[in-house]
């Protein structure tokens, strides 16, 4: 697992398999979540849920099992939470200091030859890696141990002091949920350790890096795994707050979207290369067909192109459609 337990408040699926058939498995997801005493829905068409966060930016969400319970207090309790100045970092991560003992990546997963070596030269010196902890993958460990790192992980909270006294050969900033600007803790151990210590870090703790060195981060307005940016001079809420299409949204009911048109703009057919237009229409029903019907031509080996791109005649589908061909 890439946690000590599970962090999130939710999971939704389109479907629930109750077939457990992965060779590392040992329980269902629906068995390992009332474990954690996380809740879950499933048989959300979750193409046109994805599709809606596109277009709408985040969309707050209740998850309720309870009939009983009003639709306005969901609608209630989705609009009073935010994540903008909201600490979440404190909420996942470790309580004290621990020196990573579980390894670095297994020998059927490795790839990389730089690792191979790192792990078979016993006599190298490893280096001595202080790891901020804003809410760390354990495989982001495992990798820097597959290259000869002894990590010591530490709490959000750590001050640049306690880590100095460490005497790290580099410092690790770890990513995170939340608001990187509600974490000035951590932002004032990366400020006093910059010039120090090499310092390095992904995701949340790019961001914590970027404030130590300057700059203010911005709430994007559209879905990534971090949707925090540094590229503004504030938070930005004026959008999402006063978009009509930003009201909250709990699952119990989600509209259906408009069917997705993935038409093309096709060049009218010359009236003076019939055998080309007739293999093209054939083609949208009959690939074969139409692969028999495609005019050969022979090219040098110098000249012939090492893949042929196919055209696909694409018509209007449903959402639904889509997700069953992606899934």
């Amino acid at each position: 697992m890439e946690s000590g337990k599970v962090h999130l408040s939710g999971v939704i699926v389109r479907d629930l398999s109750s077939a457990v058939s992965n060779y590392r498995s040992r329980q269902t997801l629906d068995e390992y979540l009332k474990r954690q005493g996380v809740p879950g829905i499933a048989g959300v068409d979750t193409r046109a849920l994805t599709m809606r966060l596109r277009e709408t930016g985040c969309l707050n969400a209740v998850i309720c099992a309870d009939a009983a319970v009003p639709d306005d207090e969901l609608v209630a309790r989705a609009k009073a939470f935010s994540i903008v100045g909201k600490d979440l970092i404190s909420e996942v991560t470790c309580s004290e200091p621990y020196v990573w003992s579980e390894g670095a990546t297994g020998a059927e997963w490795e790839f990389s030859s730089a690792a191979k070596k790192a792990i078979a030269d016993k006599d190298a010196k490893p280096f001595n890696v202080v790891a901020f902890d804003f809410g760390i993958k354990h495989n982001i460990l495992r990798r820097l141990a597959s290259f000869g790192c002894k990590l010591t992980v530490v709490p959000a909270s750590t001050s640049a002091a306690d880590v100095l006294a460490m005497n790290p050969d580099g410092v690790f900033l770890s990513n995170g949920p939340g608001d990187p600007s509600a974490v000035p803790y951590a932002v004032a151990a990366a400020k006093e350790l910059l010039g120090k210590q090499p310092m390095f870090g992904i995701c949340m703790g790019h961001q914590v890096l970027g404030q130590a060195l300057g700059g203010c981060v911005r709430l994007f307005d559209f879905v990534f795994p971090s949707s925090f940016s540094l590229q503004g001079s504030r938070l930005l809420r004026e959008k999402n707050s006063k978009s009509p299409t930003s009201s909250p949204l709990f699952l119990s009911h989600i509209s259906p979207l408009s069917p997705l048109s993935l038409s093309s703009p096709t060049a009218p057919p010359s009236s003076s290369n019939s055998a080309t237009t007739e293999a093209t229409t054939r083609s949208a029903t009959s690939p074969r067909a139409a692969s028999r019907s495609r005019p050969r031509t022979t090219t040098s080996p110098s000249t012939r192109p090492r893949c042929r791109p196919t055209s696909r005649s694409r018509t209007s589908t449903s959402t639904t459609a889509l997700a069953r061909a992606w899934s």
